[in-house]
């Protein structure tokens, strides 16, 4: 699932993961699984949030490379549109932690964590940066042992 993002931004991604402790996230993939685990409607939204979550940081990525190149202000409109899809994405994002964690918390299944994610965007986006990049480390840590 991360892998994808790693294939297509390597270089971002490598820079990005480089200390998995530093990005550790307040919940990782695994708890999430043991919290949904037994629950059709929590996977199927979990699976949902971590979606947006490599569509949002993905949509950032690409931002970011694009960056350079769209300062020149013969690109404005491009640049308008590739803001507008991030801010779309971000929404799309946030609105699909808030929908599993309100479902968590009728399912009588911890959603703590979200109130540290859940003061203002920004922390949003931290929390969906970190969680990926986290997430994304360690699967290209295990592939490395595995390869060795």
């Amino acid at each position: 699932m991360f892998e994808e993002l790693y294939h297509k931004f390597p270089e971002e991604v490598t820079k990005n993961i480089e200390n998995k402790d530093r990005l550790k996230p307040p919940v990782d993939l695994t708890y999430l699984e043991s919290l949904v685990e037994g629950n059709e409607l929590l996977e199927n939204l979990l699976k949902e949030m971590l979606d947006y979550c490599l569509r949002y940081t993905e949509t950032a990525l690409r931002f970011q490379k694009a960056l350079e190149e769209l300062d020149n202000p013969a690109k404005a409109k491009e640049r308008a549109e590739l803001d507008l899809e991030t801010k779309t994405v971000h929404d799309a994002t946030n609105d699909s932690i808030n929908i599993f964690s309100r479902e968590l918390a009728k399912a009588g299944r911890d959603n703590s964590w979200v109130a540290d994610i859940s003061s203002h965007r920004a922390a949003y986006a931290k929390f969906v940066f970190s969680f990926v990049f986290y997430e994304l480390a360690k699967a290209v840590n295990q592939h490395r042992e595995e390869v060795d």
